[in-house]
């Protein structure tokens, strides 16, 4: 993505940026918290072997330069083709539970950086993947099974650094149930292209852009706080490397919230370069939260693929639908539109330079309808009047800008940039008009007209709406601990009734459901089924003896529960027999129980001395779920461990 800075003819702004970045993902990316297993050093001697280490392929790099000097590209990485996965490569280690972990270490002599894609990725609910550097500093994930997507493509990174370790841990009941291959690793070649002095540059994008930018919540985006949130930052994966382009999710006349987004044509189908939509990114709340610069990378949202609704050269468009909807966590707006050939007494945009924080720029004068063609290069030259020329008051563009919108005073896109003559000291630009690509093309894959009004209702203006989700459904969050608040994690939470899914809690304990319809019926049902001799010693005989016996301290209704391991609704010597059996692995397991039982936490017993005599719940029902329902923790109870010695 070239911009040419001081002349014309005028070069696409897709700035081919080939940038790496750390990726926090829903529905393709949105990473839990988590801590790689072996890092816990009681797995130390589980872990003693070394990881295998595997040499990536090297890059050509003389004609990669060649490549680079023809094309003036400001690419700094590029793509090997390799082929790893579970079976060819790395190591397995077995854990005391019953599950195991892979391991592999990717090596690339001289290279800065390394970014992994995958294809037949598949995740299996309960196992998590990581990805690290050599000083277990930069950690990547857990990604789960919430990453599986239906074509089976995945990507994480980026690491700095020549070596990046990839950990894929199973447990227990899901082993053997996963798959992915490495089919493609970026490999970052030219340390310099992507340095920065700047000091807070971790070769993400963040604070890469110009100086002379005025970040989005200062006072000039003041009069755009709504619209903000509908803008996206655009990580684009190619067959040659990555790039960073803007988008904008967009209303239609039904006002049904179907993930469009508006960007421009040239983000997709720029020369000999091949897209990947499939793996494109799109980053949701990229921004700080004032003013001022800060030196702190802001958090954000992501979901992953996409796919080509419908594009035109002729003013530079393109319409991208998400592989899933907006979740209602990432409080995103569909920004409204204008078609009207009006010309905007103003303008102001809002973009991700460089792949930068999110970004304004205003022009406070009249736009023109550019009267001439405009050589872009690559083939493509655009008509008279498909473009507004603007001139920019405030702030600039830059390469990663591209496919932005440009607002007029009403708040409502005019069109999505195409491209310009840009530094801190010249600011033309050129916005491909929306009313040029409501009939752009002959057919509706080369207009915006029957996807942005299905209907035909032939309105010329459209008001943006906030997500359609937001006022029809709520979330369900909650905790699963043991009685001393011990959080257990790797609980399978299934849910039924109108929704029938299952998700894992995360290592914190905690879980969540969300986008659920409000007036629906829920059960959630946690389960987990492993190593049923942790916590379960010679201890636990002793307390159960006593119980029996009723002598010494009376037992809680959990201690009492954990104790029925035959699960007949009793605590006797029939249980003490095969809590036995497990302390002498002459049993693996208690036959007739799981090794976890999980009651509501804010169940109370009405008879603490004899539980067992209860019928207590197990589950959570919501009949109907009717608001955000949050603190449905659990009581988390280890079968056969009355001490609470086990390990979680």
């Amino acid at each position: 993505m070239n911009v040419k800075r001081h002349h014309i003819p005028i070069s696409l702004l897709l700035v081919f940026i080939f940038s790496f970045i750390g990726i926090p993902f829903l529905q393709g990316q949105q990473a839990i918290e988590g801590t790689p297993i072996s890092f816990d050093r009681t797995h130390q001697k589980v872990f003693a072997k070394k990881t295998p280490v595997q040499k990536v392929p090297k890059l050509d790099l003389v004609k990669i330069r060649k490549e680079d000097a023809v094309n003036s590209s400001n690419r700094f990485a590029a793509p090997v083709e390799v082929n790893y996965n579970l079976n060819n490569s790395g190591k397995w280690y077995n854990l005391e539970d019953g599950g195991r972990v892979w391991k592999l270490t990717l090596e690339a002599e001289g290279m800065s950086g390394l970014t992994m894609l995958y294809k037949n990725f598949y995740i299996p609910n309960g196992a998590r993947l990581y990805v690290y550097d050599k000083d277990k500093k930069q950690i990547k994930g857990a990604y789960t099974y919430q990453n599986n997507l239906p074509h089976g493509k995945f990507l994480t990174g980026a690491i700095t650094g020549e070596t990046a370790t990839i950990e894929y841990y199973e447990p227990s009941y899901a082993i053997g149930k996963g798959h992915f291959e490495i089919y493609q690793v970026m490999q970052t070649y030219d340390r310099i292209k992507y340095e920065s002095d700047y000091e807070f540059q971790n070769y993400t994008g963040f604070g890469e852009s110009l100086p002379c930018h005025e970040n989005v919540n200062c006072s000039y985006g003041d009069s755009l706080q709504i619209q903000k949130r509908g803008i996206v930052r655009m990580l684009m994966i190619y067959n040659t490397g990555m790039g960073w382009c803007t988008g904008s999710l967009v209303n239609n006349t039904n006002g049904d919230g179907k993930p469009y987004i508006l960007t421009a044509h040239h983000c997709g189908f720029l020369g000999a370069n091949i897209a990947d939509f499939s793996l494109w990114r799109f980053d949701f709340n990229y921004e700080f939260s004032g003013c001022a610069n800060q030196t702190t990378e802001p958090n954000f949202t992501s979901l992953l693929s996409c796919e080509v609704i419908s594009g035109s050269d002729v003013s530079d468009f393109l319409l991208l639908e998400l592989a899933s909807n907006i979740p209602s966590a990432y409080n995103a707006f569909f920004n409204g539109w204008d078609k009207r050939t009006l010309i905007p007494q103003s303008a102001t945009g809002i973009h991700h330079p460089f792949g930068d924080v999110k970004k304004v720029s205003v022009d406070n004068d009249m736009l023109e309808s550019y009267p001439h063609n405009i050589n872009w290069g690559a083939g493509v030259t655009t008509g008279p009047h498909s473009h507004f020329k603007s001139i920019m008051d405030v702030g600039t563009i830059e390469g990663g800008s591209s496919g932005s919108p440009y607002f007029n005073p009403s708040g409502k896109i005019v069109g999505q940039l195409h491209g310009g003559v840009s530094n801190c000291n010249t600011f033309i630009t050129y916005y491909g008009k929306l009313s040029t690509s409501w009939e752009a093309g002959n057919v509706p894959a080369e207009r915006l007209s029957d996807w942005l009004d299905p209907t035909g209702t032939g309105v010329d203006t459209l008001e943006g709406i906030e997500n359609p989700l937001l006022g029809n459904t709520a979330i369900i969050q909650g905790n699963i601990r043991m009685t001393d608040g011990t959080p257990v994690p790797n609980v399978e939470l299934q849910m039924s009734g109108n929704n029938n899914s299952v998700a894992n809690n995360q290592s914190d304990g905690t879980y969540d459901f969300i986008d659920l319809e409000i007036g629906n019926n829920y059960t959630i049902t946690p389960f987990r089924n492993d190593n049923h001799k942790n916590g379960v010693n010679t201890i636990d005989l002793v307390l159960m003896r006593s119980h029996i016996l009723g002598i010494g301290t009376p037992l809680t209704p959990y201690q009492i529960i954990a104790g029925d391991v035959n699960n007949d609704g009793q605590l006797n010597t029939f249980d003490m027999v095969l809590v036995q059996k497990i302390i002498k692995l002459w049993d693996t397991e208690f036959a007739s129980s799981n090794s976890w039982r999980f009651i509501p936490a804010d169940y109370v017993f009405q008879n603490p001395s004899d539980p067992l005599s209860e019928n207590f719940p197990e589950i959570n029902i919501y009949d109907p779920l009717l608001v955000n329902t949050e603190d449905q923790d659990f009581i988390a109870i280890k079968i056969g461990d009355l001490n609470n010695s086990s390990t979680p």
